[in-house]
């Protein structure tokens, strides 16, 4: 970094197709980037876009490396997250790292209140966003939850947490809300809310960057086709469609949180309320790749106004851009669309061909691409072997 000629991208978390993508859009325009992770072999850190590759321990030690990082620098360099636990790690320590880098990220609002679902909702409702029906707890008693909660409901921990491989629980009636606020996940607090009806095609989403007056500079909407898990999860399958209405809903939410930066919102489609706002995230998400194919390069894009380059990323939207994550809709299929719908596996083999971005396959960028195959394989032959034993047992 010291003897760089330009400003460097430094990437907190190279594991997932997010920091890896984050890592590909600034190898395509010869832009430096360093990868940091807790972990030695990742996505990003075997990528050929990734200049170098850094590990720590704890918190204590990310810091530590990021101090070291932006003393030896000539630059104010950028940093740009791949989940919400290192958003709130930067924004922790934003006092200590401002002085050497641009964060990526502010807002007028808290950014741990636009990560916390249940602050969320609240500023999503000030800005005059229909939210589905929702109570917290602990501050709303059992007794009081299990009357007035409309079922199905989803409940949520305040925070994400990566180490579950999901968002939230489903429940159906009063005794499963109540056995599920006895899960030490939610333990700190949660929120139930309403299950919108509808498939994941009704989940829209929204990406975009905006300027320091929280204007959007260039925005990109779709919406899910396949999910992991489906009813609640991350996008395996998705396409960008232009969405006037969720565009005009995103904007004035931005406008009230005043946010900087990248960020995406989820809205779910409702028959009877139109779209309701589901969460926010401010950052980078996995969904990049679909957002760059569609015109608009968001992590470049958000290097571009920092640096005071003039973007040449920011769009119009391509409309019918196909974005898969190549294992993750495999296992997708076979889990959960293989007895309800017989062609997934024929549409995934044609959608792995056809699409027109992929989280993690890139011709000129094989290697994460075989590190996530060899990963799936793994994961695949122990899931076999566990079944097989407790078939035996």
């Amino acid at each position: 970094m010291s003897r760089s000629k330009r400003p460097v991208c430094v990437v907190l978390g190279t594991g997932s197709p997010t920091g890896l993508s984050i890592l590909r859009s600034m190898g395509r325009h010869d832009i430096p980037s360093v990868g940091l992770d807790a972990r030695v072999l990742t996505l990003g850190s075997c990528s050929r876009h990734c200049s170098a590759a850094e590990t720590y321990r704890d918190d204590e030690d990310l810091l530590s490396l990021l101090l070291s990082l932006g003393q030896a620098g000539n630059h104010r360099n950028l940093i740009l997250c791949e989940s919400d636990q290192l958003v709130l790690f930067v924004d922790r320590f934003r006092s200590d790292l401002e002085q050497y880098f641009h964060l990526g990220f502010s807002a007028q609002a808290s950014v741990r209140d636009i990560i916390n679902k249940k602050s969320m909702v609240r500023l999503a409702q000030e800005a005059g966003l229909t939210t589905p029906v929702t109570f917290s707890f602990p501050e709303t008693p059992p007794g009081d939850l299990k009357e007035l909660t409309p079922y199905p409901a989803i409940v949520k921990p305040l925070f994400t947490q990566s180490h579950y491989r999901t968002k939230g629980v489903i429940v159906h009636d009063s005794q499963g809300l109540l056995r599920s606020l006895e899960h030490d996940r939610f333990r700190e607090g949660c929120i139930v809310q309403e299950v919108i009806p509808g498939d994941e095609r009704r989940l829209w989403t929204c990406m975009g960057y905006c300027d320091n007056n929280a204007v959007p500079v260039a925005l990109v909407t779709g919406h899910k086709l396949r999910q992991r898990p489906r009813d609640f999860g991350l996008a395996t399958l998705a396409v960008s469609r232009d969405n006037a209405t969720i565009r005009k809903s995103t904007a004035s939410l931005l406008r009230h949180l005043g946010y900087a930066g990248c960020f995406e919102l989820e809205f779910k489609e409702s028959a009877t309320d139109g779209y309701v706002f589901i969460e926010a995230n401010p950052r980078v998400c996995s969904l990049n790749e679909l957002a760059v194919a569609s015109g608009v390069d968001l992590p470049y894009l958000a290097y571009c106004m920092t640096c005071h380059i003039p973007p040449d990323c920011a769009g119009p939207q391509k409309d019918g851009i196909h974005w898969i994550d190549v294992t993750r809709d495999l296992d997708t299929c076979l889990r959960y669309y293989r007895t309800s719908d017989k062609g997934s596996l024929r549409d995934w083999a044609d959608r792995s061909v056809t699409s027109d971005a992929h989280a993690v396959f890139d011709r000129h960028d094989l290697k994460p691409f075989l590190l996530d195959v060899g990963k799936f394989l793994a994961k695949t032959v122990v899931e076999f072997i566990g079944l097989q034993k407790a078939r035996r047992e």
